[in-house]
C-alpha cells in the first residue's frame, strides 16, 4: 500500500489546504520548527488527534465556539496491490467463508467499463480513497463511491459489477457480468480501506522501544513495533536467510552491531546486543537493547519492516538525524533506495541527507500567521531547491553533500563518467562526486591550464565543511607532453589514455548500429541515400586513416589510433558527411545514448575509465568502489 493524494482541511494548523502528491520510494518532509510537519506525519500515519483548526476564521470572537468542528477531517488516496486488496477482503468481511466473493462496480457502458476494471485490478495497484474524521476510522469511501451517488439510485439498487471469487489459496476467478447491491459494495470496500493502519509505520524521534515481550509466535510487526521480540523470534526461528539479509542490513547502518541474539525462557523473549565479533563474542557481555542508544531499536524495527515485507509498507520517520549520525542516516537511506517498493515519509532539517538521495520527492511545509501550507518542490528546478535549503537554514556552500570531488571537463563528461561509474564502476563511495568545470577553455591554453587546476584546488579546499579537490581527470589531449615545453602536471592529475571521451565508442563492435540510429532517426530533411550500419562502418574504414582527425606531427597508426585519434572531431566530420548537414553530433544528447546503450550491451567496455577514476580514491574508498 501506498498514500498517493492527500488533502487536509480544518485540521490543526492546515485550512482547506491544497491537495497535494506522495510519490512511490523516498519522499522527503521539509520545513522550519512549528511549520507542521508533525501535524502532517499524525495524518497520513492515520493517528492524527483530530483537533480543529484555531484561528480567526475558525473562531471569529472570544465567545465562539469552534466553527466547523464536526467538519475536522484529512482525507487520503490509498493504493494497494492485488494482493493486498485480496488479503485484505478475505481478513476483514465478516462471517468470511473457505470461498467468497466481492465485487468490482462498474459504470458507464458495461461492455468497455468490464475489461478496464478487470485489466485495471489484475495490474499492480487499486486505488482506494479513504477519508478519516478526528482521530476515528470512519466514514471510509471507496475510489468509485460513494457508490450510491455515482451509480445512481438508492444503497439497496442494484448496478452492474463484476464479481470476483477468491478461494483459500488466493486464486481469484473473475464471474461474468452481475448484478450487485451498492450497499454491499461500499461494505467490501470499506472493509479493506480499514485495513490501512496495519500497513503505516510510523517512527518518533524519541521513542524507546521495548526489548523483551511473551513468548508468541508472530511475523508481523505492529505498528508501534511493541511486539518487535516476538516477531524477530520468529524470523531467527523460521528463515535463516532472511535473519542473514536483516543482520547484514543493520550492520551496514550500525557497524558496532555484530550480532543480534534472543535469550529466552519460558514466558518471554528480550532482545540483547553483541559488539563482538562471534569468534570472541562473550555473551555475559552483552547489552540489552533497552540499555542501548536510542537508534538501534529504531533501526531494528524500521529494518525488519524493510527487508522482509514484499508487499509495500509506508514507513514514516520523524528527524532520523535526531537519533542516527549523518554517517548511518545516508547508509539507512541506501536501503531504503535499495528496497523501493515501500514508500518512505521522512521529515528532516538535515541537507546531507536530502541531498544523498537520487530519485526522491520533496514536500515544504510553510506557515503563516495561523495557516500551514504544502507544496510540491520540483527537485530538478535549482531556484526551488534554494529556497528549499532556507527553510531549514542553510545554503548551497554547506550542502555539497560530498567531502571530496573528481573535477572532470564540463558537465557532460560529468553526467559520462557518472553513468559508466554507476552502471560497471559499483558506483562512487560514499562523500566522493564527480563535477564538471565550469569553463573548460581554460585548459587549452597551456599558460592557463595549471593556474585552473590550482583555482579550483583553492575552490574545494575551503575551510568549513567545503569538500577537498581529490583528483582532475582530464581528456587526453590536455596532457602537458602535448604542449611545447612539455610542462609537468599538477600531482593529482590524470588523463584518459585517449584524446577525449568520444575516442572510446570506435572499438566498440555494435558502434555502426547505434550511431545509424542516430544519425537517421533526427534529421531536418531525408539523406539523399539511407543510413545503415554498413554505410557507417565503410566510412568509418575509408577516414580514420586520414591526418586531419588526428594532433599536428602526429600520422596514423594501426596500433596506436585509439589512443590518437581525435573522437570528438571524428564523429562529429562522420554525422555531417552522412546527414549531408541536416544532422549534427551533439555531444550531451547523443553521447549520453551511445554511453546508456554501450553500458546496456557490454558493462566492461569502459573499464579502463572505471580503473583510472578508482586509482585516485583512497584506499578505502577505493575498495569501497569496487564492492
Amino acid at each position: 500500500m501506498r498514500i498517493s493524494k492527500v488533502k487536509l482541511n480544518n485540521y490543526v494548523c492546515f485550512y482547506d489546504t491544497p491537495e497535494f502528491e506522495l510519490g512511490p520510494g523516498i519522499n522527503f518532509v521539509v520545513g522550519k520548527n512549528n511549520a507542521g510537519k508533525t501535524a502532517l506525519l499524525d495524518a497520513l500515519s492515520l493517528r492524527g488527534t483530530g483537533e480543529p483548526h484555531l484561528s480567526e476564521r475558525t473562531v471569529p470572537a472570544r465567545a465562539s465556539a469552534y466553527q466547523g468542528q464536526r467538519n475536522t477531517r484529512f482525507s487520503l488516496d490509498l493504493e494497494f496491490d492485488r494482493e493486498e486488496v485480496l488479503r485484505g477482503a478475505r481478513r476483514h468481511l465478516e462471517d468470511m467463508p473457505q470461498n467468497y466473493s466481492f465485487a468490482i462496480p462498474i459504470s458507464g457502458s458495461i461492455r468497455g467499463e468490464e475489461v478496464q476494471s478487470v485489466n485495471r485490478f489484475l495490474a499492480d495497484g487499486f486505488p482506494v480513497g479513504c477519508t478519516y474524521r478526528g482521530n476515528k476510522l470512519s466514514d471510509l469511501e471507496s475510489k468509485v463511491g460513494r457508490l450510491d451517488a455515482i451509480l445512481g439510485g438508492s444503497p439497496d439498487s442494484e448496478h452492474p459489477a463484476l464479481s470476483l471469487s477468491i478461494s483459500g489459496n488466493l486464486e481469484t476467478e473473475i464471474r461474468k457480468q452481475t448484478r450487485m447491491r451498492v450497499s454491499y459494495m461500499q461494505r467490501d470496500w470499506r472493509s479493506i480501506a480499514k485495513s490501512a493502519p496495519q500497513y503505516i509505520f510510523r517512527f518518533h524521534a524519541e521513542r524507546q522501544l521495548a526489548d523483551t515481550g511473551v513468548q508468541a509466535r508472530n511475523e508481523n510487526l505492529q505498528s508501534d513495533s511493541s511486539n518487535l521480540p516476538q516477531v524477530l523470534r520468529t524470523l531467527l526461528g523460521e528463515d535463516t536467510y532472511a535473519w542473514a539479509r536483516y543482520l547484514l542490513a543493520v550492520k551496514r547502518v550500525i557497524p558496532e552491531v555484530e550480532g543480534i541474539r534472543l535469550l529466552q525462557n519460558e514466558e518471554t523473549t528480550t532482545i540483547v546486543i553483541d559488539s563482538r565479533e562471534p569468534s570472541v563474542r562473550r555473551p555475559d557481555l552483552a547489552v540489552r537493547l533497552k540499555d542501548c542508544g536510542t537508534g538501534v531499536g529504531q533501526i531494528l524495527a524500521m529494518l525488519y519492516v524493510v527487508i522482509t515485507s514484499t508487499e509495500p509498507r509506508v514507513i514514516i520517520i520523524d528527524e532520523p538525524n535526531s537519533f542516527l549520525h549523518p554517517g548511518a542516516v545516508r547508509k539507512l537511506l541506501q536501503i531504503f533506495e535499495e528496497h523501493d517498493h515501500h514508500q518512505y515519509i521522512i521529515a528532516t532539517h538535515s541537507p546531507t541527507a536530502i541531498m544523498s538521495v537520487k530519485k526522491k520527492r520533496i514536500l515544504l511545509v510553510t506557515r503563516q500567521d495561523e495557516f500551514s501550507t504544502v507544496k510540491s518542490v520540483n527537485v530538478d528546478d535549482n531556484a526551488e531547491l534554494d529556497s528549499v535549503l532556507r527553510e531549514v537554514g542553510t545554503s548551497r556552500s554547506d550542502i555539497f553533500g560530498m567531502d571530496s570531488i573528481i573535477w572532470v571537463e564540463g558537465k557532460t563528461d560529468e553526467t559520462f563518467y557518472k553513468m559508466i561509474m554507476d552502471s560497471a564502476g559499483g558506483g562512487l563511495p560514499d562523500g566522493v562526486k564527480i563535477i564538471g568545470l565550469v569553463n573548460t577553455g581554460d585548459l587549452e591554453d597551456k599558460k592557463h591550464a595549471r593556474l585552473a587546476e590550482k583555482i579550483y584546488e583553492k575552490l574545494s579546499g575551503g575551510v568549513g565543511i567545503l569538500p577537498s579537490a581529490l583528483a582532475f581527470v582530464f581528456d587526453g589531449d590536455k596532457r602537458p607532453d602535448h604542449y611545447a615545453g612539455k610542462e609537468e602536471s599538477a600531482g593529482r592529475t590524470c588523463y584518459l589514455k585517449r584524446q577525449n571521451y568520444e575516442s572510446y565508442f570506435l572499438d566498440f563492435d555494435g558502434i555502426a548500429d547505434i550511431l545509424s540510429d542516430l544519425i537517421s532517426g533526427d534529421q531536418s530533411k531525408p539523406p539523399p541515400q539511407p543510413i545503415t550500419p554498413d554505410t557507417v562502418q565503410t566510412w568509418m574504414d575509408e577516414n580514420k586513416s586520414k591526418d586531419k582527425f588526428y594532433r599536428a606531427g602526429t600520422k596514423f597508426c594501426s596500433d596506436k589510433w585509439l589512443e590518437q585519434i581525435d573522437g570528438a572531431r571524428f564523429l562529429t566530420a562522420m554525422f555531417k558527411s552522412l546527414a549531408h548537414q541536416s544532422r549534427i553530433y551533439k555531444k550531451v544528447k547523443d553521447g549520453e545514448e551511445i554511453t546508456r546503450r554501450i553500458l546496456e550491451a557490454k558493462l566492461d567496455h569502459f573499464q579502463e575509465i572505471v580503473d583510472l577514476i578508482q586509482t585516485v580514491l583512497p584506499g578505502d574508498q577505493a575498495e569501497q568502489a569496487v564492492e
